[in-house]
């Protein structure tokens, strides 16, 4: 899988490169997960600091729920 983790929202600024990226990537076999960092972009939350510890662990999260998929090798 490939995982995008960022602190802007999906659907603004990189909405068109996304649309040609993501699927790209779904027709070379990976899965393309597009992740809004918390109190950024569209996510609930709000935004402490840049690279806080919340934030850190909120992208080990997602890599571990997105390994463990059955669509997924384990490989993020």
């Amino acid at each position: 899988a490939i995982l995008e983790h960022l602190p802007y929202r999906k659907r603004d600024g990189t909405i068109f490169r996304d649309q040609l990226t993501h699927p790209y990537f779904a027709g070379q076999g990976y899965a393309s997960i597009r992740v809004d960092m918390r109190g950024d972009g569209d996510s609930e939350g709000l935004m402490d600091d840049e690279y806080s510890e919340q934030e850190l662990q909120d992208a080990c999260d997602v890599i571990a729920w997105a390994a463990s998929q059955p669509w997924c090798n384990g490989n993020v």
